[in-house]
């Protein structure tokens, strides 16, 4: 199939519609209704199929091209506030701070564990891990293989954010994060590499993946900060907060979206068109290569199937369709039992992380 450029799908608080654009032409392509975006990972693109969460409820919409309407709409157990598709895998997240895996091609809930005691902000999948950011103002890193097995343990736990998280993307084994404590914070390697304050708090980052380490974070002021070689350069977008930055498949185009997507050049900052039919703020906002024809079936994959509960009971006693292996303790696990064991002293000392970051705050800006 030949593909021509790309394409945004975009999504917005106040308009229960999913708009499909062209950044060069801002030509509007199609569109789906009966969608409520609140969170901003709330889309995903699974083989021909859009997958939408909807923020007011504890469902998802299911899209097809060639129709306006949901083909299919399926219950969660809970509100879903970030959601990613990666191979077979469905990864989303919830209000409650629970994460939920469940298999593509059977649409069968596999796993389902909390990570988090707050609202799940963002969702990576990358080569061997999931890795998910929190309202908690932290970041987990699970290995695929381990949860698989029915272990959920993290393979690796950040904390040094003190507010929440807002925003995440990762490059290789690369974490960047911002949050609304005015920083964003550079991972590398799973460890803590550097971080960098701005002057109002921050909702969304991006990461050029063409090296030079061009990295860019935007927020409640309006602007886009560009981190270049350590060098940051401000560029003023508009007056309302930013929600989203995002680069276009081929680095052509840096999205900034407010109630409206501003297409910029992403070396200079300048405005180069403005896509205004969004009638509220910009929730969603992301990326696929822009197939030859909208008007025939978008991809030759088969459709996804619908999300199932296979429920005993409480939410917490999933039934799967395989047999889950017993976590026995050993030398190799030994670290995760101790972040295990140690999460409500972490809980704890990240709370008064949050009280001492408004007492400096209030003291010292």
């Amino acid at each position: 199939m030949e593909y021509l450029g790309e394409v945004v799908i975009s999504t917005s608080k106040d308009d229960p519609n999913i708009y499909i654009w062209e950044p060069p032409t801002l030509s509007l392509l199609a569109h789906f209704t009966e969608t409520i975006s609140l969170h901003k990972q709330s889309l995903t693109l699974s083989n021909n199929t859009i997958i939408a969460p909807q923020g007011h409820k504890s469902l998802i919409n299911y899209y097809r091209f060639g129709k306006e309407a949901p083909e299919k709409k399926s219950s969660t157990l809970e509100q879903v506030s970030a959601i990613i598709s990666y191979n077979w895998m469905i990864l989303a997240g919830t209000v409650q701070g629970q994460l939920m895996l469940w298999d593509i091609n059977t649409g069968v809930l596999m796993h389902i564990w909390k990570p988090h005691f707050n609202k799940v902000t963002a969702l990576q999948i990358i080569e061997g891990f999931f890795i998910s950011a929190s309202e908690d103002a932290s970041i987990q890193v699970f290995a695929v293989s381990q949860v698989l097995a029915g272990n959920y343990m993290p393979f690796r736990n950040f904390s040094q954010h003190l507010m929440p998280i807002t925003d995440m993307a990762v490059l290789g084994t690369s974490i960047f994060s911002c949050s609304r404590d005015r920083s964003f914070k550079v991972y590398r390697n799973w460890e803590f590499f550097y971080e960098k304050f701005v002057n109002c708090p921050l909702n969304a980052i991006e990461v050029s993946e063409q090296g030079n380490n061009k990295l860019y974070v935007a927020g409640d002021d309006g602007k886009v900060y560009f981190n270049r070689n350590n060098e940051i350069l401000t560029w003023d977008i508009d007056q309302r907060p930013i929600t989203n930055l995002v680069l276009t498949t081929n680095e052509q185009f840096l999205l900034a979206s407010t109630d409206k997507v501003f297409v910029l050049n992403p070396q200079t900052g300048q405005k180069i068109k403005t896509f205004s039919i969004h009638k509220g703020e910009v929730v969603s906002l992301f990326c696929i290569p822009r197939p030859s024809d909208f008007t025939e079936q978008m991809l030759t994959h088969q459709p996804v199937k619908i999300l199932k509960k296979q429920l005993e009971g409480e939410p917490d006693t999933i039934g799967f369709e395989f047999q889950r292996k017993k976590f026995e303790p050993n030398e190799e696990n030994k670290e995760d039992q101790n972040i295990a064991a140690n999460s409500e002293e972490i809980e704890r000392l990240n709370q008064i992380n949050g009280h001492l970051y408004r007492l400096w705050i209030e003291h010292c800006i």
